[in-house]
């Protein structure tokens, strides 16, 4: 598990998601969370996947099981319940 320890002996896993939280405050969306064309247009050169490349829609379903299992909606957003778990109940996100 990721986070800062603190001094009570757990760790907290807020800095897992303050990235996240910043960058949906300054409007990053689903629509921005894609990486460079060249993974979809270009074959891996070798490994197991040789020759295929990684398609739209898998990048698709693999973002929305992401977002999942982070507690963020398909938008990339945290769930209240997901910022409530962070102590950050009272953080309203656009």
């Amino acid at each position: 598990m990721r986070g800062h320890y603190r001094p009570h002996g757990r760790l907290h896993p807020l800095p897992c998601h303050r990235h996240n939280i910043f960058n949906v405050r300054e409007g990053f969306r689903r629509k921005d969370d894609i990486p460079p064309p060249a993974i979809f247009d270009r074959p891996l050169p070798e490994g197991a996947a040789a020759g295929k490349n990684f398609t739209r829609e898998e990048y698709d379903a693999a973002l929305s099981e992401y977002y999942r299992l982070r507690g963020w909606d398909e938008e990339g957003i945290p769930t209240q319940e997901k910022l409530a778990e962070l102590g950050l109940a009272e953080l309203r996100v656009p």
